[in-house]
C-alpha cells in the first residue's frame, strides 16, 4: 500500500488523516485495508459504548477504594463497641465522609476529557 505524501499515518490507532476526513484501517498481514461502512459503524458503536462505560468504571473504582478504607477502619467501631465506649467524633466524621464521597460525583465530573477517573481527595483517617 502506498500512502500519499500529504497523508499523515498514525500507526498506533489505525487511522489516516487527510484534511478533516479520518479514515480507519485494519491490518491484515502486512496490508492495511480501509474499513467497510459496516465495520466503521461497528467501530463507532464500540467507541460509544467505551465512552458510556467510563463513568461507571470510575464509580466502581471509587466505591471499591472507599469500601476498603471503611473496612480498614471497622476495627475502631468494633473496639469501641467491645469496650462499651462511644466512637470518637473524629472517627465518626471520617467514616461519614467516606460514605458520602460517591455523592459528590456525577457521570459528568468523575472522569476527565481522556475518560480517565479524576483525582480524588480522600478523607484522612484520624490519628
Amino acid at each position: 500500500m502506498t500512502l500519499e505524501p500529504e497523508v499523515k499515518y498514525a500507526p498506533t490507532d489505525g487511522t489516516i488523516r487527510k484534511g478533516e476526513n479520518v479514515m480507519h484501517y485494519k491490518q491484515i498481514g502486512n496490508e492495511r485495508i480501509q474499513l467497510t461502512p459496516e465495520e466503521e459503524t461497528e467501530r463507532e458503536e464500540r467507541e460509544a459504548a467505551h465512552v458510556a462505560r467510563a463513568p461507571i468504571k470510575a464509580f466502581i473504582q471509587l466505591r471499591r477504594q472507599r469500601n476498603r478504607m471503611l473496612d480498614d477502619s471497622d476495627w475502631v467501631v468494633t473496639k469501641a463497641t467491645e469496650d462499651g465506649v462511644d466512637v470518637s467524633d473524629s472517627w465518626k466524621s471520617y467514616r461519614t465522609a467516606l460514605r458520602n464521597l460517591p455523592a459528590q460525583f456525577t457521570a459528568a465530573n468523575i472522569i476527565d476529557e481522556d475518560l480517565q477517573p479524576v483525582e480524588i481527595t480522600w478523607p484522612t483517617p484520624p490519628d
